[in-house]
This record gives C-alpha cells, sequence and structure tokens, in this order.
C-alpha cells in the first residue's frame, strides 16, 4: 500500500473539505424558499466553518523545542516543500502553515535524536577507553605485586640462611671457647703439678703446652 505525501494529503484534504462545504451552501440557497405542496417555507442546512488543524505534537518534544535556536522559524511555519495552490482559502493556507511547522519541529526532532545518538556513541567509545586502560593498570600492579612477592620470599629465605650460619657460627664458637677453657685448665694443671715437684722447668712446660 502506497501512502500520499504529506503535501498531498493535505491538499486533498483541505479542497475535499472546502467542496463539501461549497455542496452544502448550494443546497441551502436551493432549498431555501417556500414549499409548492403546502406553502411553508423550508429551511436548508446552513453553511458553517469550522476551524480544523493538523496536530503532529509530542509532549516530549516540549522539553527541548524551546532550547533549539531554529524553534522561532519552525514556529513561523515557513516551510519550502509545503505550499498550498494559488486560490487556496485562508483555512487551507493555515493548514499548510501547521503541517510546515510541524515538520519541522520533527526535523529538529530527529536532528536531535542523531545528535544524541553521536553523543552516546563517544560516550561509550571514552568509557570503553578508560576501561580498558583500568585493565591494563590493574594488570600491571597485580606483576608488581608478583615481583614483591617473590622478593619477599627470596628474604625471608636469604633470612633463614643466615639465621643458620649464626647458629652455626654460636656453636662453632661455643665450642673454640670450650677447647679454649680446656686448654687452660690443662695448662693451670701442669703449672701446679711443676711447683709441687720442686721447680718450673721451661723446656718440660713447654712441652707440656705443644703436647
Amino acid at each position: 500500500m502506497v501512502l500520499p505525501s504529506l503535501e498531498e494529503a493535505v491538499t486533498l484534504f483541505g479542497y475535499k473539505r472546502e467542496s463539501i462545504l461549497g455542496e452544502s451552501i448550494t443546497l441551502g440557497r436551493m432549498s431555501s424558499g417556500k414549499d409548492q405542496n403546502e406553502g411553508c417555507e423550508v429551511v436548508g442546512p446552513r453553511p458553517t466553518t469550522k476551524s480544523t488543524f493538523l496536530t503532529f505534537s509530542d509532549p516530549n518534544l516540549k522539553s527541548w523545542r524551546t532550547k533549539q535556536p531554529v524553534y522561532e522559524d519552525c514556529q513561523k511555519g515557513s516551510g519550502k516543500n509545503l505550499t498550498p495552490r494559488k486560490g487556496a482559502s485562508p483555512e487551507v493556507e493555515g493548514w499548510f502553515r501547521t503541517a510546515a511547522r510541524e515538520k519541522c519541529l520533527r526535523e529538529l526532532e530527529r536532528d536531535q535524536a542523531l545528535l544524541e545518538k553521536e553523543e552516546l556513541i563517544a560516550a561509550l567509545a571514552d568509557a570503553r577507553l578508560k576501561e580498558d586502560d583500568a585493565r591494563d593498570h590493574l594488570h600491571q600492579l597485580q606483576e608488581r605485586i608478583t615481583l614483591l612477592e617473590e622478593d619477599v620470599a627470596k628474604g625471608k629465605l636469604h633470612n633463614k640462611h643466615l639465621e643458620k650460619q649464626r647458629r652455626q657460627g654460636l656453636v662453632e664458637l661455643t665450642d673454640e671457647r670450650r677447647k679454649v677453657a680446656d686448654l687452660g685448665l690443662r695448662a693451670d694443671a701442669v703449672v701446679q703439678r711443676s711447683r709441687r715437684e720442686g721447680g718450673i722447668g721451661g723446656p718440660r712446660r713447654s712441652q707440656v703446652l705443644e703436647g
């Protein structure tokens, strides 16, 4: 099913309404007068004019329409593609102005939607870029933490080795001190025995010390 364009629809609607009103006026004039059979006046339908406007208003557009610089131009109804035919009635011209204004507002709505879409796409790309940067930074932090943990483990192992060496050194030092103490006791015993025997002989003492 192929729908007519907005201009054709408005034009057909306006002229169809005008023709209907014209036929009503003609019928009213022809039927006005006296009935030949009964002699009483017959009053036909009187032509009436009603204002009809095309309503395409959207309440969601009111929040941003007033902020658009082109909104005033749209309110004037200056549409290049929607122009009434020559000789059209003021009512039809009003319909065309209303249709042009609504078309302009719809174009503003479309442009606004496209602009918001582009902004959302840019914001999404920026958010993804920040997310990638944060992920890389987190990966670097995890690598640094792993290296620090390895260094701490190596340090603990080295400390254990040093502690083992220290204890071993203490044991060796204790043994040396014990040996020195034993040697001193032996030397004192030799000296005392030599004194009891009646003299301290240099060669004998040196032999004992060397032994």
